[in-house]
């Protein structure tokens, strides 16, 4: 409730019932890592009170997503939070829990990777709908988003750029 909210992404996906619920996000910076592993059996909701207001970041992976499943998340933003972080924004695979599947990306943004891919998608990861949102600034050598080994994964209407100047960042390429 917003008397008595939950900290953390991770927490709020363990402690919700599994019925059609909606995680709202208030503003502000939410960081740290954020791993969730919820084979969810109804589609749970992960969504900003106030589009691209709640900020996630971290100076290794923002996010995780493995094994999960049915899960949504709208209006956030992603990115890491420093000049020298380890790989990856946002990774979604296969885990002993199972395969990451049933999960939407939509209408968030993505950006600022300084050391690898912003999107990863790998390991038997099914059913992945990625859709309205914005990416740039990946790492030096790497993707906007990495998609292999997987199936039924859906990327459309999405925006992708760079620009490093605007991040503050030097551009490799010069």
């Amino acid at each position: 409730t917003a008397a008595a909210p939950w900290a953390t992404l991770g927490h709020a996906a363990e402690a919700m019932p599994d019925d059609y619920c909606t995680v709202w996000f208030e503003d502000g910076e939410y960081a740290g890592s954020h791993r969730v592993n919820r084979r969810f059996t109804t589609t749970t909701t992960f969504r900003a009170l106030h589009p691209y207001q709640a900020v996630f970041t971290h100076g290794g992976l923002v996010l995780g997503l493995s094994g999960a499943t049915n899960i949504t998340l709208d209006g956030l933003v992603f990115r890491h939070s420093g000049l020298a972080p380890t790989p990856l924004v946002i990774q979604i695979d296969g885990s002993t829990a199972g395969i990451g599947e049933y999960i939407t990306l939509r209408n968030n943004i993505i950006h600022d990777s300084y050391n690898n891919d912003l999107l990863k998608i790998v390991s038997g990861a099914r059913h992945i709908l990625i859709e309205g949102n914005i990416f740039y600034n990946q790492g030096p050598t790497d993707e906007h988003i990495d998609v292999n080994s997987v199936t039924d994964v859906i990327i459309q209407d999405n925006i992708f750029f760079n620009d490093l100047a605007g991040s503050g960042r030097p551009d490799p390429a010069t």
